[in-house]
């Protein structure tokens, strides 16, 4: 199928930076994959609600902005606790 999937999992600034891309260039993702991405965020926040540039690092302004505006763009509920 032209791709090897695999987790890159580590740094928390990637994931935005594709979901604001296709956001931008108005190439919608599948409601699986904004659920499946939703699901890593969640797992992936500290539990001072922030965001850190890698999934054990401390929270940082710019990861926490970047993650909840792709919570935003992913459908997320405003409510959840990812954007309280």
């Amino acid at each position: 199928e032209g791709h090897l999937p695999s987790d890159y999992g580590g740094p928390m600034f990637l994931l935005p930076g594709l979901v604001i891309s296709l956001h931008i260039t108005g190439n919608p993702l599948p409601a699986t994959h904004r659920r499946e991405m939703l699901r890593y965020l969640f797992n992936h926040q500290n539990p001072d609600g922030g965001f850190g540039l890698h999934i054990e690092g401390h929270s940082t302004m710019f990861c926490t902005v970047l993650s909840y505006v792709s919570h935003m763009l992913l459908g997320g509920d405003h409510n959840a606790a990812l954007a309280v």
